[in-house]
């Protein structure tokens, strides 16, 4: 958690929602890692990654963490995966 751009996401918001569950149309229900919320109506969205290897599967994820909040009325959503075994913060 020493990541410096990591750190500059968690305190620059100005709420921070953990492992909370988003229930879609259809009753599905997902859990984003963390979702941030900022003073410029942005919200981000982290997920935790432990493991080396990047992931196409990764990346689908949070976009669908993405997808979500949009309908749910948030226009401005930014996506980050944290992979932490090798310290890298990656906006996808």
């Amino acid at each position: 958690m020493q990541h410096e751009d990591l750190q500059d996401l968690l305190l620059n918001s100005t709420q921070s929602i953990n492992e909370k569950s988003i229930i879609d149309i259809t009753g599905k229900s997902y859990r984003p890692d963390k979702v941030l919320f900022t003073a410029k109506d942005e919200v981000i969205v982290i997920d935790y990654k432990f493991t080396k290897k990047q992931s196409r599967n990764h990346v689908k994820q949070v976009h669908g963490y993405r997808n979500l909040l949009q309908e749910m009325g948030y226009p401005k959503v930014s996506t980050y995966l944290f992979y932490a075994t090798i310290g890298e913060l990656i906006l996808v």
